[in-house]
C-alpha cells in the first residue's frame, strides 16, 4: 500500500466509475527489477479514496514524483477543495516537454472571495466560543 499526496476529491473518475489511470513515476522504469505491487490511495481519509489496485510500480520512496498519465479532460473540472486541500498545478507534457496549463493554488486562494477571511476574525475562547472570554 502507498497513500500519495492525491486523492479522490482530485482525480474522482476512479472513485465513481473505475477508471484506468497509467502512473509514471519520474526517472524509474517502470520495468525496473526491484518493482513492487502497491494499492494507491489518496489522503481524503474517505472510504472510496482509491486511486488504483495491484500497480506494479518502482519501488516507491518518500519524494518520489508520481504522476497519473491520461487523467483526462474532466480531472480538474470535476475537482474540489474538499478538506481546504488546494488544487496542484495542471501540467500537459508533450514529446518530452511540459508546460504549465494551470497554477497549482495555495491557501489564500482558498479564502478568495469569502467576506470574512481568518485573519481578520476575533480570536474565541475554546471554552465559551466568545471574543472577550465571556
Amino acid at each position: 500500500m502507498v497513500i500519495l499526496d492525491n486523492s479522490m476529491n482530485l482525480m474522482q473518475a476512479h472513485s465513481l466509475y473505475g477508471s484506468y489511470f497509467q502512473i509514471y513515476v519520474d526517472g524509474k522504469s517502470p520495468s525496473s527489477d526491484d518493482a513492487a505491487t502497491y494499492d494507491v490511495y489518496g489522503t481524503t481519509n474517505q472510504t472510496g479514496d482509491r486511486l488504483a489496485f495491484g500497480r506494479s510500480l518502482p519501488r516507491l520512496v518518500a519524494g518520489d514524483l508520481v504522476a497519473f498519465r491520461n487523467a483526462g479532460a474532466y480531472a480538474y473540472s470535476r475537482s474540489t477543495q474538499f478538506n481546504e486541500r488546494p488544487r496542484p498545478a495542471e501540467i500537459w507534457i508533450e514529446d518530452k516537454t511540459a508546460t504549465i496549463v494551470r497554477e497549482p493554488e495555495h491557501f489564500e486562494d482558498l479564502l478568495r472571495g469569502q467576506p470574512i477571511s481568518s485573519a481578520s476574525l476575533p480570536s474565541r475562547s475554546p471554552h465559551t466560543g466568545g471574543a472577550d472570554g465571556q
